[in-house]
């Protein structure tokens, strides 16, 4: 949540605030600008400076006025919402992260200099574009995501939950990360504990977490989907706001698509002042309206339906939205734990598709290299943060995500596994709200399949053929030329299987390589 550049010529100088960024000589930290988001310089003396930034809390003073360094530190480590502290001293930088990672940093080194961002675009021309990471362009190209501070590219890193990044100007930049986090098991309720005594702690963890975000309903949007999770989230903010938010969604196509509209239409009827939505269809992956088309550099670890999610985002700012409400993280929220099930990670096991070449294969050799230990947040929960975070900052919007609260994460973990069961917890909420089953128990699968089909179609395949003229990718061996003709031939007669969609892993990677070596 800032963009920084540190120069070591200025280790040794005084920061000042100036205007919404802090600086010494060329060197700067700039807080994302933001009504949810608060910064201050803390000057301990002896040339050492900390720079503060984090989420807001509802009803708190300001801190900034303070001289109880000590204080201010310990506070900040200890603020239920995200934070992030820049420390400089004369010999190099310290970065210290909290639990949440809303934003996370991309950081990279040159020669005396440390540069960062919440939004990887603006480190380009500060790495080379072709030098890439086997291992972490393989598991973006087989989907056996795993949460690290890696990044596809050299001598790019993020800054991950609890994690330390120190860059010294003679050894670079390194990352230390926490212990483990610990995790609780599913309990067994007393027999005078009732699902509504539980429904009614679910109800009241989610009102504290929207009690400590200082937001005016006025400006704020929540995701509505109709899937469980948000409309969870929707109910609360409804019950707390009648008909003053905005909702927003991007809506499918065909029967999904009718049945999407036919859940929303029950759950948004009398509650919201608006709807803006825009159709997944219109806008596929690669359409050439979108920045991913037009050569422009989009980060391969952002939102696949990057056009249509951008459309959706500047829409809700364009009518003065700031902040978002979502429900990411629900599902991660009542899954089982690393301490009850014991299963392989994401994309493991899974055949490889033709595509993948023979470097690619070699590296997942070595598949369980530097990542990151247990997490407080859901490991998958905050791989989504880093996919579809930086599109709400790009429109100027904050996302808030209560369901990644560690109170609900922790309170998620006691529940017995047959609440938890099919996310039932959050099915028997809106069953006690009135809803139908239309809402609680949808017939059909709602998912974005047939928009990257469309987008496979209509767009992808003209951009494979340009891809296997020549590509870093292929040429490293990290993608199979012959195998991925193979798959092309094959959609272009018409013939998609259903995971011929994770080609689109290697577009993704292979526009942004493009792009930054521009």
């Amino acid at each position: 949540m800032l963009t920084l550049r540190v120069d070591e010529a200025d280790l040794r100088r005084r920061w000042r605030r100036a205007g919404d960024r802090y600086q010494s000589g060329a060197s700067y930290v700039a807080p994302y600008n933001h009504p949810m988001i608060e910064s201050f310089l803390v000057d301990g003396g002896g040339g050492w400076i900390a720079i503060v930034v984090r989420e807001r809390q509802a009803a708190t003073n300001d801190r900034a006025a303070s001289s109880d360094h000590d204080r201010l530190l310990a506070e900040t480590r200890d603020w239920p919402n995200d934070w992030l502290i820049v420390g400089v001293e004369e010999g190099g930088v310290t970065i210290n992260v909290g639990a949440h990672c809303v934003a996370p940093v991309y950081l990279t080194a040159t020669a005396g200099a440390l540069h960062g961002s919440w939004n990887i675009a603006d480190l380009v021309g500060w790495f080379r574009a072709d030098d890439l990471v086997d291992l972490a362009v393989a598991r973006r190209l087989t989907l056996r995501s795993r949460y690290s501070a890696g990044t596809v590219w050299t001598g790019v890193r993020r800054t991950t939950e609890r994690a330390t990044l120190t860059w010294r100007p003679a050894t670079g930049l390194s990352v230390t990360y926490p212990h483990p986090a610990t995790h609780s098991l599913a309990r067994e309720f007393a027999p005078s504990i009732s699902e509504d005594d539980v429904l009614d702690a679910y109800e009241a963890l989610v009102e504290d977490v929207l009690d400590r975000r200082p937001y005016g309903p006025e400006t704020a949007a929540v995701q509505l989907s109709a899937g469980l999770d948000s409309s969870n989230v929707a109910m609360s903010l409804a019950r707390r706001h009648p008909g003053e938010l905005l909702t927003t969604a991007m809506l499918l196509g065909g029967a999904a698509g009718e049945q999407q509209r036919a859940r929303r239409d029950e759950l948004r009827a009398g509650r919201f002042r608006g709807d803006l939505t825009v159709s997944a269809l219109d806008l596929p992956p690669l359409h050439p309206s979108g920045a991913r088309a037009r050569g422009r550099f989009v980060s391969p670890y952002e939102e696949h339906y990057y056009e249509a999610t951008m459309a959706m985002h500047m829409g809700l700012a364009a009518q003065g939205i700031t902040t978002v409400f979502t429900g990411v993280g629900g599902d991660e929220m009542v899954a089982l734990t690393a301490e009850e099930v014991t299963q392989r990670a994401v994309g493991v096991g899974k055949p490889f598709m033709p595509w993948i070449g023979k470097a690619a294969r070699f590296a997942l050799e070595d598949a369980e290299a530097d990542i990151a230990p247990a997490t407080v947040v859901n490991e998958m929960t905050l791989l989504a943060f880093a996919c579809g975070n930086p599109l709400f900052l790009k429109a100027g919007l904050w996302p808030v995500h209560p369901f990644a609260d560690p109170n609900l994460i922790r309170f998620g973990e006691w529940l017995p596994r047959d609440l938890r069961r099919r996310k039932h917890v959050h099915r028997q909420r809106l069953r006690r709200l009135g809803f139908s089953p239309n809402v609680t128990d949808p017939v059909l699968r709602e998912n974005f399949a047939d928009v990257m089909a469309t987008g496979l179609v209509r767009y992808a395949l003209p951009y494979l053929g340009r891809l296997l003229d020549g590509s870093p990718l292929i040429d490293t061996g990290l993608v199979d030329a012959d195998g991925l003709r193979e798959v092309a031939e094959r959609i272009g007669r018409g013939h998609i299987a259903e995971r011929d969609r994770e080609v689109w892993q290697v577009i993704a990677l292979d526009v942004a390589i493009r792009a930054a070596g521009r």
